[in-house]
C-alpha cells in the first residue's frame, strides 16, 4: 500500500492492513516506545533500531496515517517511534496535513458509528435524569431500556463484522455475555457504567392504593 492509497483508505482497513502485515508484530512493543527515566543515549540506540526495522515494513505507508489519524507523537515529546517517525515528526506532518486528516477522520465515523454515538449520549443523558413521578420515571425505564438494546444491536453486528464471535472461543465468550445479561433480569442495564442503578420492574401498588 502506497501513501496515497492509505490517505485514500478507512481506519478499518488500515488496521486490518497493519494488522496482518506489520514486520513489528512478532515483536517486543516496548522496543517502540522510550522506557521512564531512560537515558538519552539507551533511546536514541534503540530508536534507531526500531526505525530500521520500520523502514523495510511492507505496511509502513498504512501505519503512518493510522498513527497520523490517531494523533501519535507530541512535537516537544521524543518518547516513541511509528511507521519509522519519532514523536516530534509524527507532530510535524500532522500540522501540515491537518486540513486533509480531518476530513479522514470524518470519514472514519460512519453513519452507524455516529449513530451508535449519538445512542450513548442519549443513554448517558437520559441516565442522570432524576424523574419526579412513578410515570415517568416509567417512561425513562422504557426509553433506557429501549436505548440500551439499540445500542447492544449495533455493537453486536460490528463485532460480527469484524469477526468477534466466528471462533469458538469468541462465540463462547459472547454466549456467556449473553446469559449474564438475561440472568440479571429487568433489575439492571447498561446504565450502571455510569454509575446509577435504574430499577426497571414497574412500582408495585400498594393494597390502599387498590
Amino acid at each position: 500500500m502506497t501513501s496515497t492509497q492509505a490517505r485514500h483508505t478507512r481506519r478499518a482497513v488500515l488496521q486490518s492492513v497493519v494488522d496482518a502485515g506489520a514486520r513489528c508484530a512478532s515483536s517486543d512493543l516496548e522496543m517502540w516506545f522510550r522506557g521512564d527515566d531512560e537515558p538519552d543515549a539507551d533511546w536514541q540506540t534503540r530508536r534507531t533500531a526500531a526505525q530500521r526495522v520500520c523502514i523495510g515494513c511492507p505496511v509502513r505507508a498504512a501505519c503512518e496515517e493510522l498513527a497520523l489519524r490517531s494523533g501519535d507523537g507530541e512535537a516537544d515529546v521524543d518518547e516513541l517511534v511509528r511507521a519509522g517517525l519519532t514523536g516530534p515528526e509524527l507532530a510535524a506532518v500532522r500540522v501540515d496535513q491537518a486540513v486533509r486528516l480531518a476530513v479522514a477522520v470524518d470519514r472514519d465515523r460512519d453513519t452507524e458509528g455516529r449513530l451508535l454515538e449519538d445512542l450513548s449520549v442519549e443513554l448517558q443523558t437520559q441516565a442522570g435524569r432524576s424523574p419526579d413521578t412513578d410515570q415517568r420515571r416509567h417512561e425513562q425505564h422504557l426509553r433506557l431500556r429501549a436505548l440500551s438494546a439499540s445500542i447492544r444491536r449495533i455493537r453486536t453486528a460490528r463485532r460480527a463484522r469484524t469477526g468477534w464471535g466466528t471462533t469458538g472461543l469468541r462465540a463462547g465468550i459472547a454466549d456467556d455475555m449473553t446469559q449474564d445479561d438475561d440472568a440479571r433480569g429487568p433489575e439492571r442495564d447498561e446504565t450502571d457504567q455510569y454509575n446509577r442503578v435504574v430499577p426497571l420492574r414497574r412500582p408495585v401498588r400498594s393494597a390502599s392504593a387498590a
